[in-house]
């Protein structure tokens, strides 16, 4: 996986599909409130609720095409904890530019706020580099981006996702309560081929 995301090994922490990452990051951090677009993922939520957290949402609008707006730098207040994204959001499919990725890093930054980056079905994008937010995890260390690879490769059964960040902190906090032995041989194995189809990606 450090090889096909082209990152460091260290900065990787592995689960048993995605939502293990989101809740076991969740678990790790222990946000007190969270902002949410809305519609999104459920299991955001349902990691958030799982620890009594607070959740504030952002509404996507039809009018604005259920885009994510630069308004929602005006969400991020001291309060707020942790930042969901999901990109392309699911279910609306709709991509959120790196740009504004970018600015509520930083303003996330002034309040202490991690952003957490879903881009479970980024891979079915094409120019997929121009959108993922893994370049800005050097300069950003409270961006943290969830994949999976049940998607793009059709394995919904075999249990695989992975979370990517610089913060060695919120990595350490994460292992401390994942449980031993979290992805399975079997997941490991289809992993491994499953990375080596690069005609099958393309």
């Amino acid at each position: 996986i450090s090889e096909f995301e082209k990152i460091n090994i260290e900065d990787l922490v592995l689960g048993n599909g995605a939502a293990e990452v989101i809740f076991n990051l969740v678990r790790a951090l222990k946000p007190k409130k969270v902002l949410i677009p809305a519609p999104t993922f459920g299991e955001y939520e349902e990691a958030i609720l799982s620890i009594n957290g607070d959740i504030e949402y952002y509404i996507l609008e039809e009018h604005n095409n259920w885009n994510i707006s630069e308004d929602i730098l005006n969400y991020i207040k001291e309060d707020i904890d942790m930042i969901f994204i999901c990109n392309p959001n699911n279910p609306t499919g709709v991509l959120t530019n790196k740009d504004l990725i970018r600015n509520i890093a930083k303003k996330a930054l002034e309040t202490n706020t991690t952003v957490v980056v879903d881009e479970s079905f980024l891979d079915f994008i094409e120019a997929s580099d121009n959108y993922t937010s893994l370049d800005l995890i050097e300069e950003y260390k409270n961006i943290f981006v969830i994949k999976s690879m049940t998607k793009i490769f059709a394995i919904p059964g075999i249990r695989i996702g992975y979370g990517i960040s610089k913060n060695e902190e919120i990595l350490e906090k994460i292992v401390e309560v994942s449980v031993p032995w979290n992805v399975n041989v079997v997941a490991e194995k289809a992993a491994i081929i499953a990375l080596k189809e690069e005609e099958y990606i393309k």
